[in-house]
Protein backbone atom coordinates (compact mmCIF):
# COMPACT_ATOMS: atom_id res chain seq x y z
CA UNK A 1 0.00 0.00 0.00
CA UNK A 2 1.40 3.03 -0.89
CA UNK A 3 0.63 6.03 2.02
CA UNK A 4 0.45 9.89 1.06
CA UNK A 5 3.60 11.48 1.18
CA UNK A 6 2.63 13.39 4.57
CA UNK A 7 0.71 10.64 5.98
CA UNK A 8 1.99 8.78 9.34
CA UNK A 9 4.30 5.89 8.59
CA UNK A 10 3.23 2.81 10.51
CA UNK A 11 5.77 0.85 12.20
CA UNK A 12 6.07 -1.97 9.42
CA UNK A 13 7.28 0.83 7.11
CA UNK A 14 10.57 1.41 8.65
CA UNK A 15 12.85 0.32 5.54
CA UNK A 16 13.92 2.89 3.45
CA UNK A 17 11.77 3.88 0.70
CA UNK A 18 11.92 6.82 -2.28
CA UNK A 19 12.65 10.11 -0.75
CA UNK A 20 10.12 13.54 -2.00
CA UNK A 21 11.81 16.90 -2.21
CA UNK A 22 11.23 19.85 0.17
CA UNK A 23 8.65 21.80 -2.06
CA UNK A 24 6.76 18.87 -2.77
CA UNK A 25 5.92 18.94 1.20
CA UNK A 26 5.72 22.88 1.08
CA UNK A 27 3.17 22.64 -1.50
CA UNK A 28 1.32 19.79 0.51
CA UNK A 29 1.20 22.35 3.49
CA UNK A 30 0.11 24.90 1.29
CA UNK A 31 -2.47 22.94 -0.11
CA UNK A 32 -3.82 21.77 3.14
CA UNK A 33 -3.98 25.49 4.35
CA UNK A 34 -5.75 26.05 1.46
CA UNK A 35 -8.27 23.84 1.87
CA UNK A 36 -9.46 25.03 4.97
CA UNK A 37 -10.73 28.30 2.95
CA UNK A 38 -11.32 31.77 4.17
CA UNK A 39 -12.18 31.97 7.86
CA UNK A 40 -12.59 34.50 10.23
CA UNK A 41 -10.34 34.53 13.58
CA UNK A 42 -11.17 36.01 16.51
CA UNK A 43 -7.87 37.12 19.22
CA UNK A 44 -5.51 39.70 20.56
CA UNK A 45 -3.77 41.70 18.46
CA UNK A 46 0.12 42.41 19.42
CA UNK A 47 3.26 43.42 17.73
CA UNK A 48 1.29 45.44 15.36
CA UNK A 49 4.36 47.05 13.29
CA UNK A 50 3.65 48.88 9.74
CA UNK A 51 6.70 48.51 7.27
CA UNK A 52 7.65 50.98 4.33
CA UNK A 53 6.31 49.38 2.10
CA UNK A 54 3.04 50.11 3.84
CA UNK A 55 2.07 46.06 4.48
CA UNK A 56 1.35 45.58 8.34
CA UNK A 57 2.62 42.78 9.97
CA UNK A 58 1.08 41.31 13.30
CA UNK A 59 0.81 38.35 15.38
CA UNK A 60 -2.86 37.09 16.76
CA UNK A 61 -2.93 35.03 19.67
CA UNK A 62 -5.37 33.68 21.89
CA UNK A 63 -3.53 33.07 25.20
CA UNK A 64 -2.05 29.33 24.36
CA UNK A 65 -1.51 29.79 20.44
CA UNK A 66 -0.35 32.44 17.95
CA UNK A 67 0.41 33.16 14.63
CA UNK A 68 1.78 35.84 12.17
CA UNK A 69 -0.66 37.51 10.30
CA UNK A 70 0.27 40.47 7.40
CA UNK A 71 -2.54 42.95 6.11
CA UNK A 72 -1.16 44.29 2.46
CA UNK A 73 -1.61 48.02 2.30
CA UNK A 74 -4.31 48.25 0.02
CA UNK A 75 -6.63 46.55 2.39
CA UNK A 76 -5.10 48.53 5.62
CA UNK A 77 -6.19 51.83 3.51
CA UNK A 78 -9.75 50.70 4.27
CA UNK A 79 -9.73 50.42 7.93
CA UNK A 80 -11.84 52.70 9.05
CA UNK A 81 -9.99 52.82 12.79
CA UNK A 82 -6.07 52.15 13.69
CA UNK A 83 -5.45 49.49 15.17
CA UNK A 84 -2.99 48.92 17.97
CA UNK A 85 -1.33 46.04 20.48
CA UNK A 86 -3.37 44.83 22.91
CA UNK A 87 -6.78 45.22 21.06
CA UNK A 88 -9.36 42.57 20.45
CA UNK A 89 -10.09 41.78 16.47
CA UNK A 90 -11.80 39.51 14.53
CA UNK A 91 -10.10 38.88 11.65
CA UNK A 92 -10.78 37.92 7.97
CA UNK A 93 -8.38 36.31 5.79
CA UNK A 94 -7.00 32.61 5.27
CA UNK A 95 -3.76 30.61 5.93
CA UNK A 96 -1.15 30.29 3.36
CA UNK A 97 2.34 28.89 3.40
CA UNK A 98 5.46 31.03 1.78
CA UNK A 99 7.38 28.62 -0.32
CA UNK A 100 10.43 30.39 -0.75
CA UNK A 101 10.89 30.23 3.44
CA UNK A 102 8.87 27.17 4.13
CA UNK A 103 6.90 30.08 6.85
CA UNK A 104 2.88 29.80 7.24
CA UNK A 105 1.24 33.07 7.98
CA UNK A 106 -2.64 33.97 7.88
CA UNK A 107 -3.16 36.85 5.20
CA UNK A 108 -5.79 38.66 6.52
CA UNK A 109 -8.48 40.69 4.10
CA UNK A 110 -10.30 42.60 6.54
CA UNK A 111 -10.21 43.85 10.71
CA UNK A 112 -12.20 44.23 12.92
CA UNK A 113 -12.60 45.66 16.57
CA UNK A 114 -14.19 43.13 19.09
CA UNK A 115 -13.65 44.81 21.97
CA UNK A 116 -10.52 44.81 24.52
CA UNK A 117 -8.58 42.01 24.91
CA UNK A 118 -8.82 38.72 26.68
CA UNK A 119 -5.31 39.35 28.40
CA UNK A 120 -6.20 43.02 28.87
CA UNK A 121 -9.36 42.98 30.50
CA UNK A 122 -7.55 40.22 33.08
CA UNK A 123 -4.79 42.39 33.85
CA UNK A 124 -6.95 45.60 34.14
CA UNK A 125 -9.10 42.95 36.66
CA UNK A 126 -5.77 42.16 38.45
CA UNK A 127 -4.53 45.89 38.79
CA UNK A 128 -8.30 46.47 40.23
CA UNK A 129 -7.81 43.63 43.04
CA UNK A 130 -4.31 44.48 43.99
CA UNK A 131 -5.10 48.47 44.03
CA UNK A 132 -7.94 47.25 46.24
CA UNK A 133 -5.98 45.48 48.89
CA UNK A 134 -3.71 48.32 49.30
CA UNK A 135 -0.74 47.33 47.59
CA UNK A 136 -0.03 50.52 45.51
CA UNK A 137 -0.58 53.01 48.43
CA UNK A 138 1.67 55.85 48.49
CA UNK A 139 2.08 55.60 52.01
CA UNK A 140 4.01 51.99 51.72
CA UNK A 141 6.80 53.70 49.50
CA UNK A 142 9.79 53.91 50.51
CA UNK A 143 12.79 56.26 49.81
CA UNK A 144 16.26 55.37 48.37
CA UNK A 145 19.22 55.89 49.73
CA UNK A 146 21.05 58.40 49.10
CA UNK A 147 24.73 56.65 48.87
CA UNK A 148 24.03 53.25 49.27
CA UNK A 149 26.94 50.82 49.22
CA UNK A 150 25.89 47.56 47.83
CA UNK A 151 22.90 47.21 45.25
CA UNK A 152 20.69 44.69 43.92
CA UNK A 153 20.23 43.61 40.66
CA UNK A 154 17.63 40.91 39.43
CA UNK A 155 17.69 40.44 35.60
CA UNK A 156 19.10 37.99 32.75
CA UNK A 157 22.88 37.67 32.51
CA UNK A 158 21.91 38.07 28.62
CA UNK A 159 19.45 40.93 28.84
CA UNK A 160 20.31 44.09 26.91
CA UNK A 161 19.26 46.06 30.24
CA UNK A 162 21.24 44.95 32.55
CA UNK A 163 24.54 45.63 30.54
CA UNK A 164 22.83 49.37 30.11
CA UNK A 165 22.28 49.29 33.53
CA UNK A 166 25.72 48.40 34.52
CA UNK A 167 27.35 50.38 31.95
CA UNK A 168 25.43 53.89 33.58
CA UNK A 169 27.15 52.31 36.84
CA UNK A 170 30.42 52.27 35.98
CA UNK A 171 30.23 56.00 34.53
CA UNK A 172 28.08 57.53 37.60
CA UNK A 173 29.20 55.60 40.97
CA UNK A 174 32.46 52.86 40.25
CA UNK A 175 32.80 51.96 43.43
CA UNK A 176 29.46 51.09 44.51
CA UNK A 177 29.30 46.90 44.43
CA UNK A 178 26.59 45.25 42.85
CA UNK A 179 24.79 41.93 44.45
CA UNK A 180 23.67 40.16 41.13
CA UNK A 181 21.03 37.42 41.51
CA UNK A 182 19.96 35.70 38.01
CA UNK A 183 16.40 35.48 36.76
CA UNK A 184 14.54 34.26 33.76
CA UNK A 185 13.43 37.98 32.11
CA UNK A 186 10.94 36.61 29.41
CA UNK A 187 8.91 33.48 29.20
CA UNK A 188 6.49 31.35 31.11
CA UNK A 189 8.30 31.29 34.17
CA UNK A 190 9.98 34.79 34.40
CA UNK A 191 7.69 35.97 36.88
CA UNK A 192 8.61 32.97 39.46
CA UNK A 193 12.37 33.91 38.87
CA UNK A 194 12.12 37.30 39.08
CA UNK A 195 10.16 36.91 42.34
CA UNK A 196 12.47 34.65 43.90
CA UNK A 197 15.93 36.50 43.36
CA UNK A 198 14.27 39.82 44.75
CA UNK A 199 12.87 37.75 47.92
CA UNK A 200 16.45 36.42 48.17
CA UNK A 201 18.00 39.84 47.53
CA UNK A 202 15.87 41.03 49.90
CA UNK A 203 15.79 38.69 53.06
CA UNK A 204 19.63 38.26 52.83
CA UNK A 205 19.96 42.50 54.08
CA UNK A 206 23.10 43.02 52.29
CA UNK A 207 21.72 45.90 50.03
CA UNK A 208 20.45 49.29 50.36
CA UNK A 209 18.49 48.95 47.04
CA UNK A 210 17.35 46.25 44.73
CA UNK A 211 16.64 47.05 40.99
CA UNK A 212 14.71 44.92 38.68
CA UNK A 213 15.76 45.82 34.98
CA UNK A 214 14.74 44.62 31.48
CA UNK A 215 14.94 46.10 28.03
CA UNK A 216 12.54 46.51 25.80
CA UNK A 217 10.48 43.83 23.93
CA UNK A 218 6.44 43.38 22.38
CA UNK A 219 3.71 43.26 24.76
CA UNK A 220 3.63 39.48 25.37
CA UNK A 221 6.90 39.36 26.53
CA UNK A 222 6.82 41.94 29.24
CA UNK A 223 3.47 40.42 30.57
CA UNK A 224 5.58 38.44 33.22
CA UNK A 225 5.86 41.69 35.27
CA UNK A 226 2.30 42.13 35.30
CA UNK A 227 1.82 38.74 36.81
CA UNK A 228 0.50 38.92 40.59
CA UNK A 229 3.09 36.59 42.26
CA UNK A 230 5.93 39.35 41.35
CA UNK A 231 3.58 42.41 42.21
CA UNK A 232 3.05 40.82 45.66
CA UNK A 233 7.26 40.26 46.03
CA UNK A 234 7.97 43.95 45.21
CA UNK A 235 5.03 45.34 47.38
CA UNK A 236 6.21 42.74 50.13
CA UNK A 237 10.00 43.59 50.03
CA UNK A 238 11.87 45.48 53.33
CA UNK A 239 14.46 46.88 50.96
CA UNK A 240 13.49 49.67 48.45
CA UNK A 241 12.96 48.68 45.34
CA UNK A 242 13.03 50.35 41.67
CA UNK A 243 11.55 48.94 38.56
CA UNK A 244 13.08 49.65 34.94
CA UNK A 245 11.53 47.72 32.73
CA UNK A 246 11.52 47.90 28.69
CA UNK A 247 11.06 52.00 27.83
CA UNK A 248 9.06 54.39 28.31
CA UNK A 249 5.64 53.51 26.72
CA UNK A 250 5.65 50.32 28.87
CA UNK A 251 4.21 50.34 32.10
CA UNK A 252 3.87 46.22 33.61
CA UNK A 253 1.40 46.13 36.83
CA UNK A 254 4.59 45.42 38.59
CA UNK A 255 5.82 49.26 38.48
CA UNK A 256 2.57 50.44 40.77
CA UNK A 257 4.05 48.44 43.67
CA UNK A 258 7.78 49.83 42.72
CA UNK A 259 9.02 52.31 45.55
CA UNK A 260 10.79 54.17 42.50
CA UNK A 261 9.62 53.92 38.72
CA UNK A 262 12.23 54.56 36.04
CA UNK A 263 11.40 54.67 32.25
CA UNK A 264 14.87 52.65 30.99
CA UNK A 265 17.08 50.13 32.81
CA UNK A 266 19.59 53.29 32.47
CA UNK A 267 17.54 55.51 33.73
CA UNK A 268 16.89 52.86 37.14
CA UNK A 269 21.03 53.62 37.71
CA UNK A 270 20.76 56.85 37.65
CA UNK A 271 17.96 57.08 39.95
CA UNK A 272 20.19 54.40 41.92
CA UNK A 273 23.57 55.37 41.77
CA UNK A 274 24.86 58.64 42.72
CA UNK A 275 26.60 61.07 40.52
CA UNK A 276 29.55 60.86 42.70
CA UNK A 277 31.78 63.18 40.28
CA UNK A 278 28.48 65.79 41.30
CA UNK A 279 28.56 64.80 44.37
CA UNK A 280 32.49 65.68 45.32
CA UNK A 281 31.87 68.94 42.75
CA UNK A 282 29.43 70.04 45.21
CA UNK A 283 31.23 68.87 48.27
CA UNK A 284 33.91 71.10 46.79
CA UNK A 285 31.80 73.61 46.43
CA UNK A 286 30.56 73.38 50.18
CA UNK A 287 34.33 73.16 51.20
CA UNK A 288 34.52 76.20 49.75
CA UNK A 289 32.02 78.21 50.96
CA UNK A 290 32.96 76.66 54.47
CA UNK A 291 36.24 78.17 54.25
CA UNK A 292 35.54 81.55 53.65
CA UNK A 293 34.40 82.57 56.68
CA UNK A 294 36.69 80.36 58.35
CA UNK A 295 39.65 82.31 56.35
CA UNK A 296 37.22 85.47 57.28
CA UNK A 297 37.14 84.63 60.74
CA UNK A 298 41.43 84.10 60.78
CA UNK A 299 42.13 87.65 58.87
CA UNK A 300 39.32 89.38 61.35
CA UNK A 301 41.45 88.25 64.43
CA UNK A 302 44.79 88.66 62.80
CA UNK A 303 43.90 91.83 62.30
CA UNK A 304 42.73 91.97 65.86
CA UNK A 305 45.98 90.80 67.19
CA UNK A 306 47.88 93.10 64.82
CA UNK A 307 46.05 96.08 66.34
CA UNK A 308 46.12 94.99 69.72
CA UNK A 309 50.26 94.38 69.08
CA UNK A 310 50.34 98.15 67.70
CA UNK A 311 48.33 99.37 70.36
CA UNK A 312 50.40 97.38 73.42
CA UNK A 313 53.95 98.21 71.26
CA UNK A 314 52.66 102.23 71.25
CA UNK A 315 51.60 101.88 75.10
CA UNK A 316 54.81 100.46 76.21
CA UNK A 317 56.64 103.00 74.57
CA UNK A 318 54.27 105.91 76.02
CA UNK A 319 55.30 104.25 79.03
CA UNK A 320 59.13 104.23 78.43
CA UNK A 321 58.75 107.93 76.84
CA UNK A 322 57.24 109.39 79.95
CA UNK A 323 59.31 107.16 82.13
CA UNK A 324 62.63 109.25 80.13
CA UNK A 325 61.29 112.27 80.57
CA UNK A 326 61.09 112.32 83.88
CA UNK A 327 63.94 110.69 84.41
CA UNK A 328 65.93 113.36 82.21
CA UNK A 329 63.72 115.99 84.42
CA UNK A 330 64.78 114.80 87.41
CA UNK A 331 68.54 114.18 86.67
CA UNK A 332 68.43 118.10 85.14
CA UNK A 333 67.13 118.45 88.90
CA UNK A 334 69.50 117.06 90.18
CA UNK A 335 72.36 118.81 88.02
CA UNK A 336 71.01 122.12 88.45
CA UNK A 337 70.81 122.06 92.65
CA UNK A 338 75.07 120.50 92.39
CA UNK A 339 77.61 122.70 93.93
CA UNK A 340 79.08 122.58 90.72
CA UNK A 341 77.03 123.26 89.01
CA UNK A 342 75.37 126.58 91.04
CA UNK A 343 79.59 127.48 90.97
CA UNK A 344 79.89 127.55 86.96
CA UNK A 345 76.20 129.40 86.63
CA UNK A 346 77.80 132.12 88.96
CA UNK A 347 80.64 132.05 86.91
CA UNK A 348 78.99 132.36 83.43
CA UNK A 349 76.70 135.46 85.33
CA UNK A 350 80.28 137.18 86.41
CA UNK A 351 81.75 137.25 82.83
CA UNK A 352 78.49 138.73 81.23
CA UNK A 353 78.68 141.43 83.78
CA UNK A 354 82.11 142.07 82.94
CA UNK A 355 81.89 141.91 79.17
CA UNK A 356 78.84 144.51 79.25
CA UNK A 357 81.43 146.59 81.89
CA UNK A 358 83.88 146.83 79.22
CA UNK A 359 81.58 147.57 76.54
CA UNK A 360 80.54 150.68 78.56
CA UNK A 361 84.57 151.71 78.96
CA UNK A 362 85.37 154.95 76.68
CA UNK A 363 88.20 153.39 75.53
CA UNK A 364 86.04 150.67 73.60
CA UNK A 365 83.83 153.76 72.54
CA UNK A 366 86.50 155.54 70.85
CA UNK A 367 87.95 152.08 69.23
CA UNK A 368 84.38 151.65 68.38
CA UNK A 369 83.97 155.23 66.23
CA UNK A 370 87.13 155.31 65.16
CA UNK A 371 86.27 152.04 63.40
CA UNK A 372 83.37 153.07 62.26
CA UNK A 373 85.03 156.55 60.64
CA UNK A 374 87.65 154.16 59.04
CA UNK A 375 84.81 152.22 57.04
CA UNK A 376 83.10 155.28 55.73
CA UNK A 377 86.54 156.58 54.80
CA UNK A 378 86.46 153.46 52.29
CA UNK A 379 83.28 153.72 51.60
CA UNK A 380 83.31 156.93 50.42
CA UNK A 381 86.37 156.70 48.59
CA UNK A 382 85.38 153.29 46.72
CA UNK A 383 82.29 155.37 46.13
CA UNK A 384 84.00 158.03 44.16
CA UNK A 385 86.44 156.15 41.87
CA UNK A 386 83.11 154.08 40.38
CA UNK A 387 81.48 157.44 40.21
CA UNK A 388 84.44 158.21 37.79
CA UNK A 389 84.65 155.19 36.12
CA UNK A 390 80.80 155.40 35.30
CA UNK A 391 81.17 159.05 33.93
CA UNK A 392 84.37 157.90 31.72
CA UNK A 393 82.54 155.27 30.28
CA UNK A 394 79.33 157.46 29.53
CA UNK A 395 81.60 160.10 28.12
CA UNK A 396 83.09 157.18 25.48
CA UNK A 397 79.99 156.05 24.75
CA UNK A 398 78.52 159.21 23.71
CA UNK A 399 82.04 160.22 21.77
CA UNK A 400 81.46 156.90 19.80
CA UNK A 401 78.03 157.78 18.79
CA UNK A 402 78.64 161.66 18.07
CA UNK A 403 81.80 160.06 15.93
CA UNK A 404 79.71 157.55 13.83
CA UNK A 405 76.53 160.96 13.40
CA UNK A 406 79.29 162.88 11.92
CA UNK A 407 79.31 163.58 8.08
CA UNK A 408 82.96 163.62 8.01
CA UNK A 409 83.43 160.28 8.87
CA UNK A 410 81.24 159.45 6.33
CA UNK A 411 83.13 161.47 3.83
CA UNK A 412 85.61 159.47 4.78
CA UNK A 413 84.66 156.42 3.16
CA UNK A 414 83.98 158.33 -0.42
CA UNK A 415 80.85 160.06 -0.17
CA UNK A 416 80.88 163.67 -0.74
CA UNK A 417 77.91 166.37 -0.69
CA UNK A 418 77.44 169.36 -2.34
CA UNK A 419 75.84 172.83 -1.84
CA UNK A 420 74.99 175.66 -4.06
CA UNK A 421 76.50 179.48 -3.21
CA UNK A 422 74.52 180.12 -0.72
CA UNK A 423 75.49 176.98 1.28
CA UNK A 424 72.39 174.82 0.75
CA UNK A 425 72.93 171.41 0.46
CA UNK A 426 71.41 170.13 -2.55
CA UNK A 427 69.60 166.56 -2.07
CA UNK A 428 67.59 166.77 -5.54
CA UNK A 429 68.61 166.98 -9.15
CA UNK A 430 65.48 168.93 -9.71
CA UNK A 431 67.16 171.08 -7.37
CA UNK A 432 69.67 171.66 -9.86
CA UNK A 433 70.35 173.48 -13.58
CA UNK A 434 72.43 174.09 -16.17
CA UNK A 435 75.42 176.18 -15.79
CA UNK A 436 74.95 176.23 -12.09
CA UNK A 437 78.37 176.41 -9.69
CA UNK A 438 78.29 174.64 -6.72
CA UNK A 439 80.52 173.43 -4.51
CA UNK A 440 81.85 169.75 -3.08
CA UNK A 441 82.84 168.70 0.10
CA UNK A 442 85.50 165.79 0.95
CA UNK A 443 86.55 164.89 3.60
CA UNK A 444 89.96 166.45 3.74
CA UNK A 445 88.84 170.14 1.65
CA UNK A 446 86.22 171.64 -0.98
CA UNK A 447 86.26 172.09 -4.55
CA UNK A 448 84.22 174.62 -7.11
CA UNK A 449 82.59 172.77 -9.92
CA UNK A 450 79.94 173.44 -12.38
CA UNK A 451 76.35 171.33 -13.43
CA UNK A 452 76.74 170.94 -17.29
CA UNK A 453 73.98 169.86 -19.04
CA UNK A 454 69.52 169.21 -18.28
CA UNK A 455 69.43 165.15 -18.68
CA UNK A 456 69.66 162.48 -15.96
CA UNK A 457 73.14 160.89 -16.85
Amino acid sequence: MKHHPLATPSPQDTKPQAAISVSEVVSCWDQALRQLGPVQVMGELSEWTVARSGHAYFVLSDGKCSMRCVLWKDRLRTLAWQPSAGDQVLVNGRAQVYKKSGSASFEAYAMFPAGEGLQALALKALEERLAQEGLFDSALKKSLPTLPKRVGVVSSSQADGLRDFLRSRALRAPGVAVLFAEAAVQGATAAEDCAAALERLDQSGLCDVIAIVRGGGASTDLLPFSEEVLVRAIAAAQTPVVVGIGHEPDHPICERAADMVAHTPTHAAECVFPDLGAYIAHLDGLGERLKRPVYQQLNSQNQRLDLNRHRLGGAITNRLSDARRLLSARLERLTRAHPARRLRVRQHELSALAQRLGQMSPHTGLASARGQWELMCDRLGRASVQRLDRATEQLKTLHQRLEAASPKAVLERGYTFIVDETGKPLTSVQDTTSGQSVQLHFADGQRQARIEGDEDV
